[in-house]
């Protein structure tokens, strides 16, 4: 957007601008993330997403940026799986891209929709520990993020005081809630 003008000292001036989104993306208002940890080296991760429309007509498009050790196992929404041509996968070495079409849009502001997103994630390994991506980014500012780390046997974490309790073959640990700014890592 570009101008300029001169007014009078002393005068006002008004301008309006008028915009027009085609499609915008709708608002990731709440992310219930769960780590699953099965073996060492590597773990699955199911981000459940609510989704809410920003505008009045479809939003249908959805873009998430994930880090680059990611791997998309399957993307879900209300109607069952997407299937691949729904969405697609972009890799770098900053990030991964998921551009997914949604089959359930919100039409109109505040609508809601639902979507999951299933992630196989290797584990970096720093001396005798391993880094768990609980608090990856997706590419939005998240205002509700809720993270629950599922490990087969028992964890230790630092800088978190988890709520524990066993599942079956699990000890199911509750991070919390918290708040998901737009980094990667």
């Amino acid at each position: 957007l570009r101008g300029n003008g001169t007014a009078e000292p002393g005068s006002l001036g008004l301008a309006r601008l008028y915009t027009y989104l085609i499609d915008p993306s709708p608002k990731v208002d709440r992310l219930d993330r769960t780590v699953l940890v099965e073996s060492y080296g590597e773990a699955v991760v199911i981000d459940n997403m609510t989704l809410v429309g920003v505008a009045e007509g479809p939003s249908t498009r959805l873009e998430l940026a994930y880090p680059p050790y990611c791997e998309v196992v399957e993307v879900r929404g209300i109607l069952g799986p997407y299937p691949p041509t729904s969405y697609r996968v972009t890799r770098s070495n900053e990030s991964l891209k998921l551009s997914i079409t949604l089959r359930a849009p919100p039409y109109r502001v505040g609508d809601r929709t639902y979507l999951e997103v299933v992630l196989r994630v290797r584990l970096e390994k720093i001396g005798e520990v391993y880094r768990l991506p609980a608090f990856m980014g997706i590419g939005h500012y998240v205002p509700r993020l809720h993270v629950r780390v599922n490990v087969r046997g028992e964890a230790v974490f630092k800088g978190v005081k988890p709520v524990e309790r066993v599942e079956g073959e699990f000890t199911v640990y509750e991070l919390g809630n918290f708040k998901l700014i737009n980094e990667l890592y």
